[in-house]
């Protein structure tokens, strides 16, 4: 039969060896060996939550005692998001007429400037349209002769009216096909104005419309693309910007104009952007709120839809204050040491929970404390090797 006595004993006492390997990666796993050796000769009896520390180890421990005081610290809230860009400088590139790929050497990665060639590409249709419009052009004049000539009649009286209505019909509709014809070639790259019969083509090519990075290719020599088909897709980092996503809660503090410290996740830099938009929609299946924040310098490592972690400072307020080295930390609680009483032998230490708050220049906001009472700052993380060693021991 299981015996749940032992089972919690043995939890604590891997706890405890996790924090000795914790230690042990900061370089003081020597200390902290030699502050729990120092200990075992002067085991002193405890109330619940206390610790009784010798003077030997204080000594080793290098204990040094500080003051809860009240520090202005910037506030600031967590919030995580990714790199993205404004719709105006991402570019599916595509053709309006489907052809065959003829030629394209542009790979993933590539530069390319705007209305830099990106593909050529080759179909007879691109013939029949560029002739129907050579065509409907060489008409527009003879229709137009014709449309004055029987309105000139019209006036005097002596034409048929429906003569000059058909003229007039024929020749705005020439007029309006020449125009839908050329707006066409327009979107194909090839220019009204300098088509002739010298200048007919099976093949167009394809231009970038903005400068950016290549960043999808979907091209072969060879393949067919109708015009619902993406050829490639470019990418303007000119307008990196930050999308955060804030949390309900939060939401009601973030300003327009606000300071953002930012990091890419898993590198250890920092970097700053600032906040220039918040979003008016609410999203409820996460209970947050996009903000749009610029940055302030852009890194070229940055790229598109890397994912970030954000802290963007709220404002500045004044709080009880514990350096930072004197919070411990327990199965997601948080505790710091405070003395209790001096004897000849060495002193107790009460370790009480307390509520941490957010941290800046090595100060952290706590709750549960009092201004100027006397809590142990540099040497805590001995205090706590050594709370966990005895309370394992003693389970």
């Amino acid at each position: 039969m299981c015996n749940l006595h032992a089972l919690k004993s043995l939890f604590k006492m891997k706890k405890s060896i996790i924090l000795l390997f914790v230690l042990a990666a900061c370089g003081q796993v020597a200390d902290t060996q030699e502050v729990l050796q120092a200990g075992l000769s002067s085991k002193v009896q405890t109330a619940e939550n206390e610790l009784f520390f010798s003077k030997k180890q204080i000594e080793l421990s290098d204990i040094e005692v500080v003051n809860v005081s009240e520090k202005i610290i910037q506030e600031s809230i967590n919030s995580a998001g990714v790199l993205g860009i404004p719709p105006q400088n991402k570019a599916s590139i595509s053709c309006s007429v489907g052809g065959f790929i003829k030629y394209s050497d542009k790979i993933v990665g590539d530069f390319v400037k705007k209305g830099e060639v990106l593909a050529i590409l080759e179909h007879p249709d691109y013939i029949k349209l560029q002739q129907d419009f050579l065509e409907t052009k060489s008409q527009i004049s003879f229709l137009e002769k014709d449309f004055e000539r029987q309105k000139s009649m019209q006036t005097e009286n002596i034409g048929a009216v429906k003569d000059f209505q058909r003229a007039e019909s024929e020749y705005q509709s020439a007029k309006v096909r020449l125009a839908a014809l050329a707006s066409q070639l327009k979107m194909l790259g090839i220019s009204p104005e300098r088509l002739s019969i010298q200048t007919l083509s099976s093949t167009v090519q394809i231009f970038s419309p903005i400068e950016g990075y290549v960043s999808e290719v979907f091209t072969e020599i060879g393949k067919f693309v109708s015009p619902q088909d993406v050829l490639m897709r470019v990418i303007d980092k000119s307008h990196l910007h930050l999308e955060l996503q804030v949390f309900e809660k939060d939401i009601f503090k973030v300003k327009n104009g606000q300071k953002v410290h930012f990091k890419v996740k898993e590198w250890n830099e920092s970097f700053e952007a600032h906040v220039k938009q918040i979003s008016q929609n609410f999203e409820t299946a996460t209970r947050s709120v996009n903000v749009h924040a610029h940055l302030d310098n852009i890194d070229s490592r940055f790229k598109v839809g890397m994912f970030i972690e954000a802290q963007i400072a709220v404002g500045e307020q004044k709080n009880l204050c514990v350096p930072e080295e004197a919070i411990c930390e327990s199965e997601g609680k948080f505790y710091v040491f405070v003395p209790k009483k001096d004897t000849e032998k060495g002193t107790f230490y009460e370790r009480l929970e307390v509520q941490k708050g957010s941290s800046s220049d090595s100060w952290t906001v706590v709750g549960g404390l009092k201004i100027n009472q006397k809590v142990v700052g540099k040497g805590a993380y001995y205090l706590e090797a050594t709370y966990q060693k005895n309370n394992s021991s003693e389970e």
